[in-house]
């Protein structure tokens, strides 16, 4: 028996030549292929199954005499990674990856991290059978996914986190411009894509971080937002909350963007912000389905499946005016409050939104105002601020300590930022707009 081997999706070709028959008849054992039937004495045929399927020639001579010959067409699978021995570490650990189809001939596969600037990076690979290989963490990998290509075939991702950064190098990349200008303003992440939303204006940039490339071309606002609005994305759509208008007052009314469909909308009467509250320069984020709006005397809850506000939650210990906040592990961290208050602003709080419960936290080592909060790689990163506008900070919440460019434990911002946006994609760290309209882009670096 003659044995093809093709990848999933491949072609295969059937060869034969029978000169002396006076019919030749080709039939497979897979009941989901078509039926090839009689065929001329000599040709050739392409296939496709999707499974292994044996293909049998039957040439039949002018006298009744046969000859029978089989031909077998294997398909090889592409691999596929059930598991990693450990879903973060450092580069340079050694990490075990488990799953089927992989090759026994370590040059045979190939194993991709993410590495900075949208760059793939190939580990070593230790130590290879068809179930498991074991790789060596390269020196500049970051966060993000881990893929296994086996004979040209590539495999599904799964996550691996670099989680003891040390510092940031800035990008020498050029970066386009901002169109519009969105200090004070939100923004929100959809795959490599960072929105800008609002900032004394309805309209929306979009930065491709995939191409570099910026555009205003999305559906803007129906309402302009300064003051910080909330942009929290759920699911397929946009919520933005709170900010306020021209007048600053704070806009009431709670804005819904298809991410399919790229519309907004403004929600119903039931979605109004209640007037009793202030959602101009405040903070919140989301849990799960819930959004958490932080004001003066209350937390709220807006619930994005019944589109309605709960107004009974604990409010915040002090009036957070000015802070930033972020979801982390299903909690809600809260940095700065007070404004202009220099002893409340270094203040730091965790929100529960399971038990309604606050826990106040280490002090931030500097004063925060107009400054930005992400999540990279288990570390919130604060940057930036009016206080001190070149500020990069990390907060470990596991450990509650911190580490500041001012005690010259990070490098600071290569230049000045307050009252942005930052967004993390891919593992790297964007801070958009604020006090100018300039991107800075920062790759997290580490020391094993």
């Amino acid at each position: 028996m003659e044995i093809l081997e093709i990848n999933l999706g491949q072609s295969a070709d059937l060869v034969w030549e029978y000169f002396d028959a006076q019919t030749v008849n080709i039939i497979s054992d897979n009941p989901n292929e078509p039926v090839i039937g009689f065929v001329p004495r000599s040709g050739q045929i392409k296939v496709k199954p999707s499974i292994d399927t044996v293909y049998t020639l039957t040439a039949t001579g002018f006298l009744g005499d046969t000859e029978v010959d089989s031909i077998q067409v294997k398909i090889k699978l592409p691999p596929y990674i059930n598991a990693l021995s450990s879903s973060g570490g450092v580069p340079g650990d050694s990490i075990i990856i488990t799953g089927s189809n992989f090759n026994s001939n370590p040059s045979s596969n190939i194993v991709e991290f993410q590495g900075p600037n949208n760059i793939r990076l190939s580990a070593n690979i230790t130590n290879a059978s068809d179930t498991s290989l074991t790789v060596v963490v390269p020196s500049t990998a970051i966060s993000g996914p881990v893929q296994v290509t086996t004979d040209g075939q590539s495999s599904n991702y799964l996550s691996f986190f670099i989680t003891n950064i040390t510092n940031f190098i800035p990008s020498n990349n050029t970066f386009p411009t901002l169109i519009n200008d969105h200090s004070e303003g939100g923004s929100f992440t959809f795959g490599s894509n960072i929105f800008l939303v609002g900032g004394g204006n309805p309209y929306v940039d979009i930065y491709q971080t995939s191409t570099g490339i910026m555009n205003s071309s999305i559906e803007s606002l129906s309402l302009p937002r300064a003051g910080f609005p909330i942009a929290q994305l759920i699911g397929d759509f946009v919520y933005v909350i709170g900010g306020n208008d021209a007048s600053n007052y704070t806009q009431r009314y709670v804005e819904q963007y298809n991410i399919i469909s790229g519309t907004w909308k403004i929600l119903g009467l039931n979605s109004i912000l209640p007037t009793s509250f202030n959602g101009t320069n405040r903070c919140g984020a989301a849990v799960g389905t819930d959004i958490y709006l932080f004001t003066d005397n209350t937390t709220l809850k807006f619930d994005t499946l019944t589109k309605t506000w709960d107004t009974s939650k604990t409010p915040h210990p002090v009036s957070p005016i000015l802070a930033k906040a972020v979801e982390y592990n299903g909690l809600i961290y809260v940095f700065g409050s007070g404004g202009n208050n220099d002893d409340q602003s270094k203040l730091v709080y965790s929100y529960d939104p399971t038990n309604d419960t606050w826990t106040q936290l280490a002090d931030s080592p500097q004063r925060l105002l107009g400054h930005a909060v992400s999540i990279l790689n288990n570390k919130i990163i604060v940057s930036g601020g009016q206080y001190n506008d070149t500020l990069l900070q990390f907060y470990d919440p596991v450990t509650d300590t911190w580490k500041t460019s001012t005690l010259g434990e990070v490098t600071p911002l290569p230049s000045a930022k307050f009252n942005h946006t930052s967004e993390v994609v891919n593992g790297e760290l964007y801070l958009l707009g604020g006090n100018d309209r300039q991107i800075l882009k920062l790759t997290p670096i580490y020391i094993p």
